[in-house]
């Protein structure tokens, strides 16, 4: 993320409208450069004008959404706006108070964002979708975002007075590592659990008694004389099997002989009762060349 340019009106002690440029010279070519002056000079509201355009929110007002209180006194209204550049393009981003009819003592009205691409299309124009918007262009919450670019001076003034045993929890805040000490609590707990368990499994272990030497071998022998039974039992079953299907088979050719038998005795009867028929056909067949007379007889 890259910002080209904020534009602030009536926050804090900075009031009326004020604009800075980061993509034109001096700041330009500066590469880094502080703000600098004296206490109350606005030097803190510059960078409160940035977490404002983008998220609605100043560091120094804490977890409070759009204060109320970074309006400049006397005023009726006041706005921020950052122009800044991602891989997607260039945006603007905007939030704006109002009391009623911009007067300042008008009762304050709801808080306004909008977020404009390069062209100046509206892409958000209401709250949530603008957190959406910003959220997605940058990749970052604003928590991570004063994490990761914009470190809050009241955070890093609590890191520099701190005590050397609070600075690590500072850090931690600061920069959100504080999830590996979360992680080492976990390894630690995990650790103390598997050990539980590896000492659990390692005295059930230590219950089952070992066989002496001598009683192993026997009943190493054992298994290899009842491995060597079994393999002489599955042989003799094989040959069992082979002769049992040869009897099946030969049952089969015996149940198939007498029904040949049976079927041959059929045949021949009516082999017999055909002969009757054919020796009356050979009868009738001698008396074909007779028909005619037969026929007058």
């Amino acid at each position: 993320m890259k910002i080209h340019s904020i534009r602030l009106k009536n926050l804090n002690s900075l009031k009326g409208e004020h604009f800075v440029a980061f993509n034109t010279e001096p700041l330009a070519g500066a590469g880094l450069f502080a703000i600098t002056g004296p206490t109350g000079a606005g030097k803190s509201t510059l960078l409160d004008a940035i977490t404002l355009g983008l998220f609605g929110r100043a560091a120094r007002y804490g977890n409070e959404s759009n204060p109320e209180d970074v309006m400049s006194r006397h005023c009726g209204e006041c706005s921020a706006e950052v122009v800044f550049e991602v891989s997607a393009g260039v945006y603007r981003a905007t939030w704006e108070r109002h009391r009623a009819r911009n007067k300042p003592d008008g009762a304050l009205q709801a808080p306004k964002r909008y977020i404009y691409d390069s062209a100046g299309k509206v892409l958000a124009e209401k709250i949530g979708d603008a957190e959406k918007q910003i959220e997605a262009l940058l990749g970052l919450n604003y928590d991570r975002f004063l994490r990761s670019a914009l470190l809050a001076q009241g955070e890093f003034s609590r890191f520099l007075k701190a005590k050397a045993d609070e600075r690590a929890e500072l850090l931690e805040s600061l920069t959100g590592t504080e999830i590996y000490s979360r992680l080492g609590q976990l390894a630690h707990t995990e650790t103390g659990a598997r050990e539980t368990a590896l000492q659990k499994k390692d005295d059930r272990l230590q219950q089952i008694s070992i066989l002496p030497i001598d009683d192993r071998v026997a009943l190493e022998q054992s298994i290899l004389s009842g491995k060597e039974e079994l393999e002489k039992l599955e042989k003799e079953m094989e040959d069992a099997s082979r002769l049992l299907e040869k009897i099946n088979q030969l049952q089969a050719a015996r149940d198939n002989e007498k029904k040949a038998v049976t079927n041959l005795q059929g045949i021949e009867a009516e082999r017999d009762k055909a002969m009757v028929d054919l020796e009356r056909l050979k009868l009738h067949q001698m008396t074909i060349p007779f028909a005619a007379d037969l026929g007058r007889l």
